[in-house]
């Protein structure tokens, strides 16, 4: 805002002035930034604060000008707030002669003045931005059903749209991921399905875009995972258009060492472009900037979409083996499971939009150092919950297991076992029960202690991206896999501890004894009242007499 006051007089004025702004501050939407005066119009802008008495000289025609550099904080119609009267819009500028008040009119005939201006400040219409999802008949997704490593990607268009009177300066659009560079990331933007397409009179687009870092898995299929892309288009006019589009890739890899025990991020689509993925927009017009637009409806977030929350407290320490066997003692081991996913918006991972239900395939792998291996592996693994309907534990035995070693073998081994997702039992199970298992002591030149772990992995199966066969009747080879996503586990979460094995014969530490002889070497010390304490003096027995030495 500019306010202007001339010298209209032929002489010159070497005056003493103070301005005052508008103390209400537009009704508070317009909260001033700073504020400058100068001399002329190609004077040097110097900062003022309002109501100071400064010195200024004004030659004949020369113009102070007051500028206000304020920000539209609320984009709205200052009016709309402020009515009857209760919102003041004024400034207020006076003068007075700078010479000293007793010869004041010897200098100037008119030596102080005082001017209120009242002013108004019209937004003519709010800067509107429509973004919509391309139509359907574009091939456009509602919903991110994808497989993992799926190289037909998944394509987003949207239509960003200037649908109203008001130009707007400059429009950015910021495609990025919300939560920090990760490796977790698993949803992945590839570089070159990026584009922003522009279908307007005059604008400008630049667009400056970021390759992720190393940290980053899938690599095969998606050489250059996008970062982000920042792109801002100057002079967006009434009616312009622009299309952003881009496709998505959920990756799924059997990287322990990276992902296992560590929340995931994998969920994308029109119902939430969340969490992975966001598209920030905002308007910039002059200084302001008070318009953001989400194109998820879905508060965005920064929480995980996938993570397998485990408890495990064991309480069995050490297993024996009996002389003469291979095999000992055993112990049952359960471990807790408290849910899978954050929400109930994130089963869109297995298929289901909003809906709690699973597809797929969970595997539970158990790994067992040398002195242990898993009993009864057909009938002593399993999930089990407490049903509060029927007051009974539910068992949801696996679908498949295999083994690296045969049974009866006490030998480094693993032990895997399927669980199909699609069972409506094991949602419950997963969320709120428990992995049970029997592991049994072994003797076969092992260490005294026992490492053992149990680490599981999961397969989303949201539009037939896989499927599971099982032909290897001697349980020593994995399931037969058709699909797209067959190599795609994906870790979850593990436990462990470690077990003290105790073996018989001779495979116990230290020397053999066969027997021994002892002898004496002193008398002792002596017990006067013979009560199997030494006396207090620690007195030597030198002649074991019977008054002092009794049996």
């Amino acid at each position: 805002m500019t306010f202007m006051y001339k010298n209209t007089n032929s002489g010159t004025a070497n005056i003493l002035v103070r301005f005052f702004h508008d103390s209400s501050h537009y009704c508070a939407s317009l909260p001033p930034i700073a504020l400058n005066f100068r001399v002329g119009i190609n004077g040097f802008p110097i900062a003022y604060t309002s109501g100071t008495e400064i010195p200024i000289t004004l030659f004949s025609n020369d113009t102070l000008i007051f500028e206000e550099l304020a920000i539209d904080s609320l984009c709205i119609y200052c009016d709309t707030i402020c009515t009857n009267n209760t919102c003041t819009r004024n400034v207020n500028f006076n003068w007075r002669c700078n010479v000293p008040p007793a010869i004041d009119n010897i200098f100037c005939s008119d030596c102080q003045n005082n001017y209120i201006k009242s002013y108004s400040v019209i937004n003519s219409e709010l800067h509107q931005v429509k973004v919509e999802l391309a139509p359907a008949s574009l091939t456009n997704p509602t919903n991110d059903e994808s497989c993992l490593n799926d190289t037909a990607f998944l394509h987003w268009e949207y239509i960003i749209t200037n649908p109203g009177v008001s130009a707007i300066d400059s429009l950015k659009i910021d495609l990025k991921y919300l939560n920090i560079e990760s490796v977790t990331n698993l949803t992945l933007i590839p570089y070159s399905t990026f584009s922003i397409i522009s279908n307007c009179s005059n604008c400008i687009i630049s667009t400056d875009t970021m390759i992720r870092d190393d940290s980053v898995l899938c690599t095969n299929f998606v050489p250059y995972p996008l970062k982000k892309a920042l792109s801002s288009i100057k002079y967006f006019l009434p009616g312009d258009t622009v299309w952003l589009s881009f496709s998505t890739f959920r990756c799924g890899e059997e990287n322990d060492l990276e992902l296992l025990n560590k929340p995931k991020f994998l969920i994308n689509g029109v119902s939430m472009l969340k969490e992975s993925l966001f598209v920030e927009i905002k308007l910039h017009w002059l200084y302001l900037e008070c318009y953001l637009y989400n194109i998820n409806p879905t508060t965005a977030s920064t929480t995980f979409n996938l993570d397998l929350k485990l408890q495990f407290i064991p309480s069995i320490t050490d297993l024996s083996v009996p002389t003469g066997s291979i095999f000992g003692d055993s112990a049952r081991f359960e471990i807790e499971s408290k849910n899978i996913v954050a929400r109930q918006v994130d089963y869109q991972l297995f298929g289901y939009t909003g809906v709690p239900k699973l597809s797929g395939w969970l595997r539970a792998t158990i790994h067992c150092e040398k002195g242990l291996v898993v009993k009864d592996r057909e009938s002593e693994v399993f999930f089990q919950y407490f049903d509060v309907d029927s007051g009974k534990n539910i068992i949801i035995t696996p679908e498949f297991y295999h083994a690296s070693i045969p049974v009866f073998t006490c030998d480094t081994g693993n032990y895997f076992f399927y669980f199909n997702l699609e069972d409506t039992l094991m949602l419950r199970a997963i969320n709120g029960g428990k992995f049970i298992f029997n592991l049994q002591a072994c003797c076969n030149s092992n260490p005294a202690a026992t490492d053992f772990e149990v680490k599981f992995h999961l397969i989303p199966n949201p539009d037939n991206c896989l499927n599971l066969s099982y032909t290897d009747t001697s349980h020593l080879q994995p399931p037969n896999c058709t699909g797209i996503s067959c190599h795609a586990w994906i870790p979850l979460s593990s436990s462990g501890s470690r077990i003290f094995t105790h073996c018989p014969g001779c495979l116990a530490p230290g020397i053999i004894v066969k027997d021994y002889k002892m002898k004496r070497i002193s008398y002792g010390l002596q017990d006067s009242n013979n009560d199997g304490l030494a006396d207090d003096s620690l007195v030597q027995i030198m002649n074991p007499s019977p008054s002092v030495y009794r049996s």
